[in-house]
């Protein structure tokens, strides 16, 4: 943890990620991760392949289930050419789109609906894994 210049503290990325770490270096279950993106055009590709990068060492992960919200920016594209680059991947980078923008949650549940892992866990499309 750090603490910040207020004096409040701050869990770092690396502080909140390691339960989840942990846990699938000892589950025999599958993990299925969800990510809802809303113009995200920025960072998803960042984003991806980091993810991609950290499911890799783990093979817990079945699928990463990117669900572009209705974005308006070129998310879908990007998320379809990482798909492209990690076909041969162990885990599943799976694309599914909403034609409007619903909102984070509905995005959540859209994803989390075709899951298939034991383990369901949802991310930010954000940069969530970049110090993993």
């Amino acid at each position: 943890m750090a603490v910040s210049s207020n004096n409040s503290i701050q869990e770092s990325q690396a502080d909140r990620i390691a339960p989840w770490l942990s846990l699938l270096e000892t589950t025999a279950q599958t993990v299925s991760l969800v990510i809802p993106a809303y113009d995200e055009e920025m960072c998803i590709g960042r984003s991806l392949r980091e993810v991609m990068n950290c499911v890799a060492a783990y093979p817990a992960f079945r699928e990463v289930i990117v669900v572009d919200d209705g974005s308006t920016d070129r998310t879908a594209a990007i998320v379809e050419d990482c798909r492209k680059e990690h076909t041969a991947a162990r885990a599943h980078l799976i694309l599914l789109r909403h034609e409007r923008n619903q909102g984070k949650g509905a995005a959540v549940r859209t994803g989390l609906s075709r899951a298939t892992g034991c383990l369901l866990y949802t991310s930010d499309a954000a940069d969530e894994f970049r110090t993993v």
